[in-house]
C-alpha cells in the first residue's frame, strides 16, 4: 500500500509536526507533500527504529 498525502491542517493539529516527541513518527515526505506511512510497507521499518528518532508520537489510526 502506498502512503497517502495528508492535509496541512492534519499535519499541524493531529500529527503535531515540529512538537518534538509528540510529533507522529509515521510522517514522511513524498512528492506531493507530507504523507502518512501507517499501514504501508514503511510502518514496520519505522517501528523497528524504536526510540532512535526524535518523533515518538502515534497520534491516530492513519489516513486510510
Amino acid at each position: 500500500m502506498m502512503a497517502e498525502t495528508i492535509s496541512d491542517e492534519h499535519v499541524k493539529e493531529i500529527c503535531k509536526i515540529g512538537q518534538g516527541k509528540d510529533c507522529c513518527k509515521f510522517i514522511t515526505m513524498g512528492v506531493g507533500g507530507f504523507e502518512c506511512a501507517k499501514g504501508t510497507e514503511f510502518e514496520s521499518i519505522i517501528l523497528a527504529r524504536g526510540t532512535s528518532m526524535s518523533a515518538q508520537g502515534d497520534n491516530c489510526k492513519g489516513i486510510k
